[in-house]
């Protein structure tokens, strides 16, 4: 009959066992477990089923499974096979399956070809999750250090911008707690919206049209990046020169500059130390004075660049107007 009749080891529905893929051994055992509960009557004894398991494997595999003693002795049931048979692929063991050097890989990989568009985003979220779940339930790393590991999966310039977007959203976020897999995911994907969510970085299309687009943007990036860098350092050097008061204007002698106009509001005739605008909103509770004396939202929060406007003081503005 038909349940008699085992399939060959060509036939396309055979079970199938990938030695470049360890993990996929667990599948085939099921798979020919399947096959015995199909096939009975094939597989009356356990050296027939023993042989069933070396018919469907590469010959390399199959020369290796049968100089396994379990093979050939009579006395050791299928299941100690089996048993004999896994303890050769470390990988499919439950707790040797993942490892911290595994999550590190996938981390830094990313980093290197970097997150371009929605598909590179969802490629790294799901490599990252498969291997972190299973660190997180075997208490191999702790929420924390999850959170830490995911975010520096992301270029600086991109970072940056999720950043902007996660403060907005969560305005009372305690600064030393990291944010969790999931937010830091849909604030990403807030910033990538309309990006490919097809293809990834790896198998990007080496075409004259992809190759010319490529460098214009990674261009006005870096353009972007030096000219915030450049007026953060210059206006840096003028805060210190005025209100250093025990030396003369530095712009006594020289035409004044709008680089020393005030980095709150603007105006050319204080410092943001000084200015009246400051004392105003905080007096109104739009924002505050730290610590270190820097001006920052309610919640102690830094004033994100990534929202719209021309000073800090329309940024704190437009923050308000987004948050109510």
């Amino acid at each position: 009959t038909m349940s008699d009749t085992l399939p060959s080891r060509y036939d396309k529905h055979a079970p199938r066992f990938d030695p470049e893929q360890p993990r996929t051994l667990l599948r085939y055992f099921e798979d020919i477990t399947d096959l015995f509960a199909a096939h009975p009557n094939a597989v009356a004894s356990e050296a027939a089923k023993k042989a069933v398991v070396v018919k469907y494997v590469p010959m390399y595999e199959e020369e290796l499974w049968k100089g396994v003693p379990e093979f050939a002795d009579d006395s050791k049931s299928f299941e100690e096979f089996k048993a004999a048979i896994l303890a050769l692929y470390p990988a499919v063991k439950e707790d040797q399956r993942y490892s911290v050097g595994d999550m590190d890989r996938i981390v830094g990989e990313r980093q290197r070809v970097g997150i371009h568009n929605l598909a590179d985003l969802a490629a790294f979220y799901r490599d990252f999750l498969l291997v972190t779940r299973y660190l997180r339930k075997n208490d191999i790393i702790s929420v924390r250090e999850q959170g830490r590991a995911f975010q520096r999966g992301f270029q600086p310039d991109l970072w940056a911008k999720i950043f902007g977007r996660l403060q907005i959203k969560d305005v009372d976020h305690q600064p030393d707690t990291p944010y969790s897999v999931d937010e830091v995911y849909k604030a990403a994907e807030f910033i990538l919206h309309g990006t490919s969510a097809i293809g990834t970085s790896e198998r990007r299309p080496e075409s004259s049209s992809s190759t010319l687009s490529a460098p214009a943007v990674k261009t006005e990036d870096l353009a972007s990046l030096v000219e915030v860098i450049t007026k953060s350092i210059s206006q840096a050097l003028v805060a210190a020169v005025q209100q250093n008061a025990g030396l003369a204007p530095a712009t006594s002698t020289r035409p004044a500059a709008t680089n020393y106009n005030c980095l709150y509001c603007g105006e050319g005739d204080h410092s943001i130390r000084r200015c009246p605008k400051v004392e105003e909103d905080i007096r109104a509770g739009r924002c505050k004075r730290n610590a270190e004396g820097q001006v920052v939202l309610p919640s102690g929060a830094m004033v994100s660049r990534a929202l719209p406007g021309a000073t800090m003081r329309d940024r704190i503005l437009e923050w308000h107007r987004q948050n109510p």
